[in-house]
This record gives C-alpha cells, structure tokens and sequence, in this order.
C-alpha cells in the first residue's frame, strides 16, 4: 500500500511540474474610485492608465489644454470641469480621444479639438454602450477632420453636444441601436450626420445647418428613426437618402436649402418603404426630387391613419372645404403632374393627404423608452418592455399604443409587448391631454428585431456532407457573445438570427485543417458551401508520434519508479526493516 502511495505522489509530483500555469482572474474593486487631473496624474492619458474598471477621472480647466491623442479601451467616466474651458487637443496628429473595442464609457464637459485632416475629434470604435454628452467638438485643421465617428458600435448615445467646423459632424457607419439627440450640428463641410448601413438609430430633436446636407441616410441604412429635427439652410439637400429603405422621417422641419434654384428640401435616390408624415418641407429650391419613379411611388407620405395626414408644403395651393386640415384637391403634391421638378421620369407624386396648416410643436412633452430596443423575435417573441413619461399639461392623459407590427393597446403607461415580426419596427407612444383634448403629442422608438442569418455547409474533398463539425464564432459585433454549433448530418449549421455586423467563424473537426471564414450580416441571410482538408500526412504522422511517444515517456516513468521501489523493498528487508517503517 505505502508502495502505491508513494508511486501516485510521485506521478502527480512530475505532472505539477509539467502542467502549464492557471492565471487568477483580475482584481477588480468593490467600489468604483475617483481620479484627479492633475493632482493624481499630470496627464488624462496617465490617469485613463492607471483607472480601475468603473473608476471616474474628473478633469481641471486649470492646466487646459490637454494633449489629445487619448486612447480608452476600459469602462470609464471622463468628466471635464467646463465644455468651455476644458480642452483635449489633439495636436493634429490622430484622434483627440479613441474609444476602441471596450464597453461602459461616458466622455463629457470637454472641447476636442485639431484633430489630424481627415481624422476624427472623437472616433468610437467596435465598441457598445458609450454616451458622448455636453462637449464642445470642432475642427481646426485644413482639410479638416470629423467630428464623432462611429464604427461598428452599438448603444452609443450622443446627445447635447456642439459639433461644427469639420467635414461630417456625425457620421454613424455600421452597428445598430445608436442615438443621436438634441445636438447642435451646423456648419459641417459634407454633412451634419451621417448614417450608413446601419440599423435602428435614432435621429431627434437635432439642429442640423449649414452644411452641403444636413442629413445623409445612405447605402443600407434601414429602420432608423428621423424625428423633431430641424433641417435648415443647407446647399445641397436638407434630407438626403441612397439606397436606404424602411426608414420612418415624421414631424421635421426642411426648410430654406434653397442656396440655389436646386438646393432640394428631400432628395431620394434608389429608395423605397420610407415614410414621410408630419413634416414641414418649406421654402427650399426644389421641395422634393425623386431620381427613379421608384422614389416617388415607393415610399408612403401620410401616417397611415383612418383619415390620413401627410406633410405640410409651403407651396401647396389646394383647398380644404371640409376644413378637415387636409387638402380636398386628391392629387399628389409637389408635382400634381408628375416629371420635372420632382423627377425626370416619375409619374405624379407624392403626397395625396397634405395639410393646411404647418404642425407646431404641441405643448406636451412626450418620451417613450423600450428595453430592450433589440432582440431576436425567432423562435421566442421578442418581449419588450415599454415605460413612458409625459410633462406639460394637466393630466390624467389618455395613451394610445401602436406597436409597429400591427398591435395596439389602449390606455397603459407601460405595456409589454411580444414582438413575432422581424425588421425596423416603429412603436408609437400618442398621448392626449385631458383638459385640452386637441393637444396631443408622440413619440417614437426603433425596434430591430434581427432579419439577418447565416447557413452553412460543410462538406470533405468528395463533396460529402460532414457531420459533427464544430462551428464557432471567434469575432462578433461589440457586445455579443461567442456562438457555436456543430453540423447536423447533413452538414448544415443555421444561425437563424444574428444582429447586424462583421463575424469570423472557425470551422474545425479532428483530422482536418481549420477554416475560417468571414461574413458581413445585414439584413437577409447569408448561405455559403465550405469544404474541410484532411490534415497532411506527414502533419497526421508527426501527431502519431508525439502521441504515442508521451504514452512510452510515462510508461517508462512508471515502470523506473517500480524497480526504484522494488530495489528499495529489497534492500530494507535485507537490513530487517518492514515496509511500513519510515
């Protein structure tokens, strides 16, 4: 017995030796800290460094300007003293501040500013659940720079900020359930804002000015949200949408980007599902124009209601005999006629329902958040939960719902609602005030419920399907787990459902070469026929080898520890000593 004790110590002993080392997971502390610059640290940089998970670093005006050029990639607060006094300059080199592949970050209170031509004041990158709030951000180069650039992100919310002075003062590419609310955006050399394949963002309540456009929707952007925005005096367009689809504009103002004769109030190129209602489109050089007649048809230019409404034209000259607010005229405006100036090969457009009057802004204040405002509806609705908040008037208030897929609830404050439906879904809070029953208000949020998947085939050199072939996501959009399945016997793996983005997926099984591949999901789903190489022989040899060679290596351990310990027994016998003696 003491003889097998001793053996098993002995094995464990080289195995403690051999195996590789466990690393402990990181400290993190109870309580998040706080960190002062310049007292603590001389520079933000050093202070971001030297932060702690959570930690707040809160920033003097008395030493400003500070070096640019910061980097975060940790879940932080960045809290400047005063917008106006406290400045990060980037010394026209990179970014004024980086946000890179991290999550939980909040920067405010600050001027950024000279960042390098075609840089970014603030650039927000991979990364989720970021809010850029109350800065001062501008360029001073020439050429210039952006102001906020957002990359691959999801939950950035930029609200309250001045941007002006740069080539585009928000540019959102990519990622999904963004915001940008209630910023001063003027005088930005391209465009105001700027959104491009992304998904679910909300536009609200946003001064954009001065700029070549004031809004551009381009290139795949579907399911945002554009609303209570002022869109002024821009040169080229004040609305500019490409190749963007079910996107909802409501309760806007396009008015005077009118520079020229063709400064256009809403221009559409290769566009379609759009709805435009509520909106002021005043005094621009051409209000609409539409490239295809695709544009003009294509798109919805009333809310859809039992008696529509649609948008108010400064140059409208119907009549409104059942003084119903809406034109009696029954054909489409701004060109009844169809053709120029709305389009070159269009038929008469667009709106059949406009309104007499311009819609003003009422005198509730209504906000509607969701959670979440993004999910997956297959198989399991998404539930989402709604609350609401309502200022102004004298209450009680009668709510009315519309869920954006067809369902409707009365008079809650905070439903819940089971979405089957998948795409941009625009819920719609309507509240009426009880002492004025005219006076009513709205707000409206994007849900994404994800349309986009990817299939997979994995078959060997002989087109064989292959089974039990694992699949796993080794690079996702910021914020989402890894996903994994093994093929089924027909050598098919379905991710039915994956939220918008770049994905990298290994596909590996024993005896074969690992393959990776690479996928962009948007908004419909991806199928691809992989094939896996068998292993070189020489690779399958030299694996034999190590194996079979770390089997003799303990076998042969073993057996010397048993002659060690047999030889011992012997020689301890021969002296009279039992084997149990120490």
């Amino acid at each position: 017995m003491q003889k097998v004790l001793q053996v098993t110590v002995l094995v464990l002993s080289l195995f403690m030796i051999l195996a590789p080392p466990t690393l402990s997971p990181m400290a993190v502390r109870a309580s998040p800290g706080i960190i002062h610059v310049p007292q603590d640290y001389s520079t933000i940089q050093a202070a971001v460094n030297a932060a702690s998970l959570g930690d707040s670093i809160l920033v003097s005006s008395a030493t400003s300007p500070y070096s640019g050029n910061i980097t975060i990639e940790k879940s932080l607060t960045l809290i400047g003293e005063s917008a106006a006094s406290t400045v990060i300059d980037a010394g026209g080199v990179a970014p004024g501040i980086l946000v890179n592949a991290t999550s939980g970050v909040s920067i405010s209170g600050f001027t950024v500013r000279n960042s390098a031509s075609y840089e970014s004041e603030i650039a927000i990158v991979s990364s989720t659940s970021v809010t850029v709030s109350g800065n001062i951000i501008v360029s001073s180069e020439n050429p210039a720079g952006n102001g906020t650039f957002v990359q691959n992100s999801n939950g950035v919310s930029l609200r309250n900020n001045t941007v002006t002075g740069n080539i585009y003062g928000i540019a959102v590419q990519g990622g999904f359930s963004n915001t940008i609310q209630s910023n001063n955006v003027t005088g930005n050399s391209a465009a105001d804002v700027y959104l491009a394949n992304t998904t679910g963002t909300q536009v609200k309540n946003n001064i954009l000015r001065r700029s070549q456009s004031g809004l551009d929707v381009w290139y795949g952007s579907t399911g945002n949200s554009i609303a209570r925005n002022t869109v002024a005096n821009n040169t080229l367009a004040g609305i500019w949408m490409i190749s963007s689809f079910n996107n909802q504009i409501v309760n806007n103002n396009v008015d005077w980007n009118n520079s020229t004769s063709n400064s256009i109030g809403v221009y559409l190129q290769n566009t379609s599902g759009n709805e435009f209602y509520y909106n002021n489109i005043r005094h621009n050089g051409v209000q609409m124009y539409g490239v295809f007649g695709s544009d003009l048809a294509g798109n919805v230019w009333n809310d859809g209601g039992i008696s529509p409404r649609g948008n108010f034209w400064s140059n409208y000259n119907g009549t409104d005999n059942d003084t119903d607010g809406v034109g009696d005229t029954n054909v489409p405006w701004p060109c009844p006629n169809g053709g120029h100036p709305c389009s070159f090969n269009g038929g008469p457009g667009v709106d059949y329902y406009p309104l007499m009057n311009a819609t003003r802004p009422p005198m509730l204040n209504v906000t509607l958040t969701p959670t979440p405002i993004n999910g997956c509806s297959v198989p399991v609705p998404l539930q989402v939960s709604f609350s609401s908040t309502v200022q102004g008037g004298s209450p009680p208030y009668q709510y009315s719902w519309r869920f954006g897929d067809s369902g409707v609830a009365g008079n809650l404050t905070s439903p819940i609602h089971a979405y089957s439906a998948r795409g941009g879904l625009f819920a719609t809070l309507t509240v009426n005030d009880s002492s004025l029953p005219e006076n009513s208000a709205s707000d409206t949020v994007s849900i994404t419920s994800f349309t986009g998947g990817l299939v997979l085939h994995v078959e060997d050199s002989s087109k064989k399907p292959m089974a039990g072939v694992n699949v796993t996501s080794i690079a996702q959009p910021p914020g989402l787990g890894r996903t994994y399945q093994l093929t089924s016997a027909s050598g098919t793996v379905s991710f039915l459902c994956l939220p918008p983005g770049a994905y990298r997926f290994q596909v590996s099984d024993s005896g074969y070469q690992i393959l990776v591949v690479s996928v962009a999901i948007t908004n419909s789903t991806l199928t691809q026929t992989l094939t896996l190489v068998p292993l070189p022989g020489q690779s399958s040899f030299l694996t034999s080898v190590l194996l079979y060679s770390g089997i003799a290596v303990a076998l042969i351990l073993i057996l010397v520890a048993s002659v060690f310990f047999r030889r011992r027994g012997q020689r301890r016998r021969k002296l009279g000593l039992s084997d149990d003696t120490i």
